[in-house]
Formats: structure tokens, sequence, C-alpha cells
């Protein structure tokens, strides 16, 4: 559970999480992955092969435990007198036009249940996948519309579900408007952007209940004070707007860059920020097939194309999806690969031992020739 729930620790993947049970979708379209989903895959690498957790091996009682719970089809369980979930608001309700504001919380469970769910303000959700504890989530009051909306917590148990309502936040408007909302499609998470993914079609969302209202947005890329500008005064409607991003030229290569968006609709405006991204204008002559048998030789223990798919093992060796996969991950690969240098990991010999497959670590000239061709976009 220290590794598998937010913030994920030890490089666990985050669209797999163990204080869920089912599958949870999220409002970008991504789905987090729930225990019932992945027991195959938990009852293989903690079960049979013992391999996680990897500091803190399971005993041998343990380790049949979740294969017995697999083979009797991953049941949930329950409770004959279960209480309910409960989420009380910490903060004061505070409310202006050109501020957020900062909602702090708190979930519990008197039978110390893991809790699930989401916060609300109104109909729009500010917080995903809300867990046990204190946690905060913000909302600009200029993008809703002026009366009262309710802060509701939904919250599950995985035995219960309910709505907490915890207050409400009043929004009045001095001057009537209701600035527009604005939220990105692309998601940027653990980016490696290379000048081969350019021109870059962007999916920028805008919403206002306005309808006389004429919508623009400005994209510029920033890390920390340093900003560049990307476009201004691009003329927008509410829904999608496909904006290509045609180079990032004017950008100096290196990590920590995100993206911030500024819509406007003449009166106000609001803001959004992308996760970071790392941005690159390295080119390379390498091919998938001059990498392929590296990524073999150092990832083929766990990252095969075998019959324990999962998130935490995605398939990049073999198949049809393997070259896609490295497409995917291009960012995580060069983190962990090249940066950090904790993939593989260390039970990685041990494993490739039990199921027969080669492993070794690569040299510092292979791992220049991998880094090279993540850094060039990856690419066919």
């Amino acid at each position: 559970m220290r590794c598998h729930t937010p913030p994920s620790i030890g490089g666990a993947p985050t669209d797999f999480r163990l204080d869920v049970y089912e599958d949870t979708p999220l409002a970008d379209g991504r789905v987090i992955r729930g225990a019932r989903t992945m027991a195959r895959f938990i009852a293989y690498r903690a079960g049979e092969q013992g391999t996680m957790p990897p500091d803190f091996p399971r005993n041998d009682g343990q380790r049949d435990t979740l294969v017995n719970w697999w083979e009797n089809g991953a049941p949930l369980g329950g409770l004959e007198r279960n209480r309910l979930p409960r989420a009380e608001l910490l903060s004061e309700l505070s409310q202006a036009d050109d501020e957020l504001v900062t909602l702090e919380y708190e979930v519990s469970d008197a039978d110390d249940d893991l809790v699930s769910g989401s916060v609300r303000v109104g109909d729009r959700v500010i917080a995903e996948l809300v867990k046990n504890g204190r946690g905060s989530a913000s909302i600009n009051p200029a993008t809703l519309e002026e009366g009262d909306h309710r802060i509701v917590a939904t919250l599950t148990d995985d035995l219960s579900r309910r709505d907490v309502t915890m207050g409400t936040l009043v929004v009045r408007h001095a001057d009537g408007n209701t600035a527009p909302d604005v939220t990105l499609g692309n998601s940027l998470f653990d980016g490696l952007l290379s000048d081969l993914q350019f021109p870059l079609n962007l999916t920028v969302t805008l919403s206002d209940p306005d309808p006389a209202d004429a919508l623009s947005f400005d994209i510029s890329a920033f890390r920390g004070s340093e900003e560049v500008a990307i476009e201004s005064g691009v003329a927008a409607v509410v829904g999608e707007n496909v904006f290509s991003w045609t180079s990032a030229a004017d950008l100096p290569e290196g990590p920590g860059w995100r993206l911030r968006i500024v819509a406007s609709d003449g009166t106000a405006s609001s803001t959004y920020e992308s996760n970071r991204f790392y941005l690159s204008h390295q080119s390379t002559q390498l091919t998938y097939a001059d990498v392929e048998p590296l990524l073999y030789e150092a990832c083929a223990a766990c990252h095969h194309d075998g019959e324990i798919p999962g998130p935490t093992a995605p398939n990049f060796i073999a198949g049809p999806d393997a070259k896609g996969n490295v497409d995917l991950l291009r960012g995580r690969l060069y983190r962990r690969v090249i940066l950090e240098r904790t993939m593989p990991p260390p039970s990685a010999d041990a494993i490739a031992q039990r199921e027969g497959l080669p492993w070794r670590a690569l040299s510092a000239v292979e791992l220049a020739i991998v880094g090279e061709y993540l850094l060039g976009g990856s690419p066919d």
C-alpha cells in the first residue's frame, strides 16, 4: 500500500492503485485499475513469484493467501455491520472572483476501511480518487455561474456508497460575467517531447455559460520563472479546439517544462497549467531495431510478451504493441533507465532466472545508445 497509493513511490505506476477495488475512470479519460482487475498480476508477482513487495518479502502463508484469493474470483468480502465513510470540510469558505478557492477536507471511516471517491462543487469534479485522511482541491469561482453550489464528497468503502454534503460555495459576480473554464486534453505527464513529435496537435477544451462571449486563448511554455510565448489571441469556441503547436525550437532543451493556457472572454480569464515534460532537440539515426536487442537483454525479465499483463510491466520487447509502448513510455524509460538508473530493479536477475529468460546489466556505451534513441524521439 505504501507504494501503490498516491503519492506513489518507488516507481509504482500511477494507473494502478491498491486502495481501489474496482476500475475507476477519470475525467480526462484515463482509467485507474483496481485490485480486482489486477488480481491475477498481484497473485503472480506477490504470491507465486514473491518478488513484490521488493523490500518486504511475504511469508509462505501470505503468498498462498494471495493466490487463493485470485483463484476464488478475487472476492471483495464484507462486514455485516459496515459503517459509512465520512467527509468533513476543514477550511473556511471564502469567495473572490479573481482568486482560487482552496477547499481542505478530511475523509475518515469508523471501520478503518479504505475509502475512495471524489469531491465536486456543483456539477464540477475538483478532486478524483480521494482517500482516507486530509486532502485539498482548488477551484476558480469566476468560472462558475452565479448561485449556490453544494460541495459534495461521493465516497465508497467498496461495501457502501454515499454522498456527503460538506458545505455550500456561494458565487456572486460583480459584473455578472462568468469566466471561461479551460482544460487540456493531452496528457504530458512524464512525457518526453522531441522535435520528431512536432507539429503537435493540442486539444484545448473551453466551457462558458455566457453565449455572447467571444472566446480566445493564449499558450505559453514555462519552467520556473522562464516563460516562452507559443501563440496568443487564438480564436476559440465552446468545446474542443485543436491547436497545432508547430515547433518548440524557441524552448531550451531539458526537463521541467509545463504548458500554460490562459482563456479569456474579453472581460475575465482563467488559467490551466499542464504536468511537466522533458523537451529534447536531439536527433538520431538509430531505429527500434537497433535498441530492441538491448531492451530485451535488460528488460525482458518483466517486460516480455507473456500471459501476465499489467501496468507495472507493459510489454515493449515483442509483439504488435511493443513499439507503441516504447513511444508511450518514452519519458518514463528515459527518466528511470538513463537518469535515475532505478530500472532494471535489483530483483531483475532473480526474476529472469525463474522465467528462464536472459538478463544482464547494460554497459555505459549501451545505455548511451538507448538514451540517444529516446531523446531522438524513438523513431521507427
